[in-house]
């Protein structure tokens, strides 16, 4: 694989010439699956509830979280729960486990036959037997 135009993370990210940016990107694809994710939303509460009563459900849902919720939410709570998180998974060995496997992975490229002919099997039949 030939790479012939490589951008820099700061070409990548913002835009250019004759290219959008990933930035913008980004925001078009959380804006696409938001109105989706309201108008599916709309589409249960209005089979609940029926047409008018259904957006109102819908709009009482929007406004109190941008109402309540992200006024409410401070950096100091997220890392809380996020540092819980962390001292859970590991309590459960769950870290410990992907971890494990990871390494599983990592040095069984070296035993796998990698000539064969049909070298995607060898290394798909090693991951699935690994994880049962």
């Amino acid at each position: 694989m030939i790479v012939e135009d490589f951008r820099s993370f700061t070409e990548w990210l913002l835009p250019g010439l004759g290219y959008r940016g990933a930035l913008i990107e980004f925001v078009l694809v959380v804006a696409v699956l938001s109105v989706a994710g309201f108008f599916l939303s709309y589409l249960i509460a209005a089979a609940r509830f029926g047409p008018v009563e259904g957006f109102y459900a819908v709009w009482r849902v929007i406004l109190s979280a941008f109402r309540d919720d992200v006024p409410n939410t401070s950096l100091r709570r997220i890392f809380a729960i996020a540092r819980l998180a962390i001292q859970e998974s590991i309590r459960r060995w769950v870290l410990v486990v992907f971890g494990v496997f990871i390494l599983l992975i990592l040095f069984a490229g070296w035993f796998l036959d990698v000539k064969s002919e049909h070298p995607a099997l060898v290394y798909l039949s090693f991951v699935l037997t690994s994880t049962n």
